[in-house]
């Protein structure tokens, strides 16, 4: 593999776009296309997918383009090695396979030897040594009847190969895992409301099968996690739907969530609740609800946005006594009669330390929630983020 793989794949990465890459890079579209698709059938995986917005990184393709910018820069030194003479050689591929040719030479101190451990003939292996110090403008090596050593440029050469050799082992690896669905990074957004109860179990049960895989997590609201999502900083989210479906998304229904009201016992209301037979919670009317004291979710967050519609649509006009994001301490203060706290039925499960409020239900109007898992549409399944995914639907 030459470095040419590495700035084509940065340049499509970059545009997003496989025809501006091909003008930036004074290629033909049809070259580029055929050359990315040769690459990915080579290390059988697909490093993009595609939708409206252009083309987009994979876990595999991320860890292309780091290590690749990675190796350009070192290579550029390399480069700058070659002597001014030798400006054709400055401006040729560089071929990864001759770096580790080169490597195994100086390990080895002979050109026999190191064909025999690389298993070519040493004719060809003496050849490609030639060819590179002719392109450089330098001797790697003195040749003296004891066998081979490094010369000063050579010594300097064969460090920073190494690196690159290092840098490309290291993706090997990383591409190697990800074939197997073991390895890379998945960009991960989870709403406020369930990070605490969803994330701990998901994440345990994943690590135990994938314990090589990153997660790096986002916990925002809703609509930052769908903006996050088409902007490409995260592979996939759990988030409450709400309103018209993004169509550049694909969404799949984790579970549906019941918004409760949590009442202290001292409240008098409580008295009036009425047990029905369907219902999993004691039944508030509305009307009681009138001329209460209210703890509310912070504005930007989906249980405020609920809350607020509940008590439109019920003609309420609430006392507002405390805005908080902390649901836990939203159930504590409603146990001690401060006001009635809006909960996700999920969150009633979680430790709270006592006393403990009572859950109703109440009228339709304040709706239940449809959780999803939301993700880009995209050509090609991953089998890591699927693998996820059914961590994160056993979790739950």
């Amino acid at each position: 593999m030459d470095f040419k793989s590495f700035q084509y794949f940065i340049a499509v990465a970059e545009n997003g776009s496989i025809s501006q890459a091909a003008k930036e890079l004074g290629i033909t579209q049809p070259s580029l296309s055929k050359y990315l698709k040769k690459l990915s059938d080579m290390l059988g995986l697909p490093f993009f997918y595609r939708h409206e917005s252009g083309i987009v990184l994979n876990s595999a393709g991320e860890c292309y383009v780091a290590a690749g910018k990675k190796i350009l820069k070192i290579a550029a030194e390399m480069l700058n090695l070659f002597s001014s003479s030798s400006e054709q050689g400055k401006k040729a591929a560089i071929d990864v396979r001759n770096l580790y040719y080169i490597s195994i030479i100086a390990q080895e101190q002979s050109i026999l030897r190191a064909a025999e451990k690389l298993n070519i003939v040493q004719s060809a292996l003496s050849q490609a040594l030639t060819n590179l110090e002719k392109r450089a403008g330098f001797t790697l090596f003195n040749r003296n009847r004891y066998g081979l050593s490094l010369t000063a440029e050579g010594k300097r050469f064969v460090q920073i190969a190494n690196k690159i050799l290092n840098i490309q082992k290291e993706l090997d690896n990383e591409l190697r895992l990800i074939t197997k669905g073991q390895g890379g990074l998945i960009k991960f957004g989870i709403s406020h409301t369930f990070s605490d109860n969803i994330l701990p179990q998901a994440f345990a049960h994943f690590h135990k099968e994938y314990p090589n895989t990153e997660i790096i997590v986002n916990t925002e609201t809703s609509s930052v996690l769908k903006h996050m999502l088409l902007s490409s900083d995260l592979d996939l989210a759990i988030m409450v739907e709400s309103g018209k479906r993004e169509k550049l998304l694909d969404y799949k229904l984790l579970f549906y969530e019941q918004i409760l009201l949590a009442i202290s016992p001292e409240n008098p209301i409580v008295l009036h609740a009425v047990n029905k037979d369907k219902d999993d919670y004691p039944f508030i009317d509305p009307k009681l609800l009138h001329h209460q004291k209210y703890i509310l979710s912070e504005n930007n967050m989906r249980l405020r946005q609920s809350a607020e519609a509940f008590f439109q649509a019920e003609g309420i006009k609430p006392t507002v006594v405390l805005t908080t994001a902390n649901i836990n301490a939203a159930q504590n203060l409603a146990a001690r009669n401060v006001g009635i706290a809006f909960i996700p039925e999920s969150h009633i499960k979680a430790e709270i330390h006592p006393p403990f409020p009572h859950y109703f239900s109440t009228s339709s109007t304040l709706s239940d929630w449809a959780i999803s898992i939301v993700r880009r549409i995209k050509s090609k399944p991953i089998p890591l983020l699927e693998a996820f995914i059914e961590s994160l639907k056993i979790s739950v």
